[in-house]
């Protein structure tokens, strides 16, 4: 296999709202096509990515990925990698920040799991 497989899943409900929890897959200050207006819930199941460096960023969506809610550290991914990462956390207050964390639950290799969980704060918008 010369190729990585990810599964993403935004399990992050914080908003009142399911279009309040959109966000877009950020590279670089671009949104990644295919990754954007991901709803709570939305699962991306068997990504087909090649083996690289990745550093990604998740965004607010529309903010043309200038209102980052989680910043993850550059990761690597090696042909046959198998990853599951999810984006989860919960609603502290009404209009206040929220705790969020990505996790993964399989596939990461020891090395990569110094960057996750990764802990970041997000403002509601």
């Amino acid at each position: 296999v010369s190729q990585a497989l990810v599964t993403l899943g935004h399990l992050a409900p914080f908003a009142a709202t399911a279009e309040g929890t959109a966000v877009d897959v950020c590279a670089g200050n671009a949104p990644v096509p295919g990754l954007t207006n991901i709803q709570y819930s939305d699962i991306f199941a068997n990504l087909v990515l090649s083996p690289d460096i990745y550093d990604l960023a998740i965004a607010v969506h529309g903010s043309n990925c200038q209102t980052v809610a989680i910043d993850l550290p550059p990761f690597r991914l090696k042909a046959g990698d198998i990853v599951n990462a999810f984006a989860i956390g919960y609603q502290l207050t009404p209009g206040g920040a929220f705790p969020v964390e990505v996790i993964s639950t399989t596939g990461l290799r020891p090395a990569y799991e110094l960057y996750l969980p990764t802990i970041a704060r997000m403002v509601a918008q």
